[in-house]
C-alpha cells in the first residue's frame, strides 16, 4: 500500500500573500490532496498571490505539475500571481525539460518570489 507522502502547510503574510509549503512527493496517490488544498485557498481569486515553497519536495509527477500549471493559469487570469521557489536541482531539471517556465513562474529564493508578487501587486 502506498503511503501518502505530501504535507502541506501555509500562512498568509502581512501583505496578504499566501505562502504554501509543500513537502514530500506529489504523485498519482497524493495529487488530489494538493489540488483540493490549492483550490480551497484560492477560492476568492481576484488579485490573490500565492508563493509555493518547494524546498522540501522530493518528487513531482506529471499529475502534480498539471495542478501547479492549472492553478497558475487560473490565478493569472484573475490578475493574481502564482509562483514557485526553491526547486531542488532534480525538480528544476524536470521543470526545465518540460518547458514549464512560460506556464509557471519560478525563482530560486523565497525573497525573490515575494518581491515579484509585491511588485506586480503594486502595479494594479
Amino acid at each position: 500500500m502506498h503511503e501518502k507522502t505530501l504535507e502541506i502547510n501555509f500562512y498568509r503574510d502581512k501583505s496578504g500573500i499566501y505562502i504554501v509549503k509543500l513537502s514530500g512527493k506529489m504523485d498519482i496517490f497524493t495529487f488530489k490532496l494538493g489540488k483540493d488544498f490549492l483550490s480551497d485557498i484560492s477560492e476568492d481569486l481576484e488579485g490573490i498571490n500565492v508563493v509555493v515553497d518547494l524546498r522540501e519536495m522530493k518528487y513531482i509527477a506529471s499529475s502534480g505539475w498539471s495542478i501547479l500549471i492549472s492553478r497558475s493559469k487560473t490565478i493569472s487570469r484573475a490578475k493574481g500571481k502564482f509562483v514557485l521557489f526553491g526547486m531542488s536541482p532534480e525538480i528544476y531539471r524536470i521543470y526545465k525539460s518540460m518547458k514549464l517556465k512560460g506556464l509557471v513562474t519560478s525563482f530560486m529564493s523565497e525573497q525573490e518570489a515575494l518581491d515579484y508578487c509585491k511588485e506586480v501587486k503594486s502595479d494594479d
